[in-house]
This record gives C-alpha cells, structure tokens and sequence, in this order.
C-alpha cells in the first residue's frame, strides 16, 4: 500500500493458504500518508508554543504580522531552521510522552503545517538551534552547543559559551556562531565566536532591553 496523497488512507491485505475451511483471510491496514513540501524563497517561517496549539506561521517581514500556515500536530515547535541542502523546514518539538528532557527533531510541511518525526533526541532545557552546513548544532540554556545527528538524534556536547543562551545561528559565510543572551547585564546583548573556541566577543545590543528569543 503507498500513499500517493496526504491524509488517512486503509486497504485490505489478503493472505492466502491451504486452510480449507478459510483459504483466504482479510487483514485491515491502515495509515497516514503525507507530503512534505520544501520553503518558498523570500518567505519567513515561524513556531508558535503551547499557548497557541504548536502552529506554524509565516511572517511578514515589513510589519511582523504572522499568519496562520496550520497545526503542526504538536503542543509546541519550539525552534524551526531551513535545510540548506534540501530546503525543507526542520524543527525541535517538544515530545511530552518520552522521557524528561526529551525532543523530536522533526520535518515540516512548509505548505500546511503538519510536523513528522525523523529521530528522538535527549537533551535538557533546549533553546536554540541552527544548521552549519548540513550540521544540526542545538543549545541548552546553559550555553552548551550539541552537534545532532538528525537521523538517530544522537547529540554530542562539542562546545560551550560559557553563558546563557536565548537563541543562535552561524554566519553562512565566516561560519561564525551569533548568539544571543538570556542573562547578565544586557538582556538585549549579541555575541559571536569562533566556533567551536571561542571566546565569545559583543557586537552589541539591539536597543529593545529584552532578550532576543530564537
């Protein structure tokens, strides 16, 4: 049975034998099929929390209006990335029925929404995630940067900041990891560093005396 569509789809499997009474025998099946389109260009995407049913969003870019794109079948999205290798939407989700500390990295249907598990990862208190390359790096809030791999979820501790993080990326072209602060001083503070060495340098704030939140 292949889904050639999204949405709920059955069919029946027959198995035949040498049982005279019953020579053939009907097994129901049944699944979910579904389709993950990639990004469009120029279009900004966003995740919403538990408060608003885990949606996923675009978001123009002149007046910061978000819209609705669908559910994304989970409580919570809590950070989404564009593949750069294959354009389509990755994001870590909260998954309430694994253990404390658990996530599913997951791909996204940038066209309606819908989330689909790749692997399960264990890592506490994530904020922040970002691609180097075809690299999936997320952070903790303690600053501790994982390397993540998207097909088993196995993450390996490969750097720290040394201080709280709200959100992160890596320059496309340096390579650079941005980040900014959850903490200190500064809530509204931009740090960079040679990655994975650091240490980190301020390129300074942004003016609004809040966290920026990934």
């Amino acid at each position: 049975m292949l889904a050639e569509a999204p949405g709920a789809i059955s069919d029946t499997v027959k198995i035949l034998s040498d049982d005279s009474v019953n020579p053939v025998s009907d097994v129901l099946v049944a699944g979910a099929g579904f389709v993950i389109n990639t990004v469009q260009p120029g279009v900004l995407y966003a995740s919403s929390g538990a408060n608003d049913g885990g949606r996923i969003l675009s978001v123009n870019t002149n007046t910061a209006a978000a819209s609705g794109i669908g559910a994304s079948g989970y409580t919570q999205i809590l950070n989404v990335r564009v593949r750069p290798t294959n354009d389509e939407l990755i994001g870590v989700a909260t998954n309430l029925s694994g253990p404390a500390g658990a996530y599913d990295i997951v791909r996204i249907n940038a066209q309606g929404g819908d989330a689909h598990p790749v692997s399960n990862m264990v890592v506490s208190l994530v904020k922040g995630m970002a691609f180097r390359g075809d690299t999936l790096y997320v952070a903790r809030i303690n600053g501790a940067i994982y390397r993540v791999n998207m097909a088993t979820g196995a993450a390996t501790l490969v750097a720290s900041t040394g201080m709280q993080i709200s959100g992160m990326d890596f320059h496309p072209v340096t390579g650079k990891l941005w980040f900014s602060v959850r903490g200190g001083a500064n809530l509204d503070a931009i740090y960079k560093m040679n990655f994975p060495s650091g240490p980190p340098t301020l390129v300074g704030t942004t003016g609004f005396g809040v966290q920026t939140v990934d």
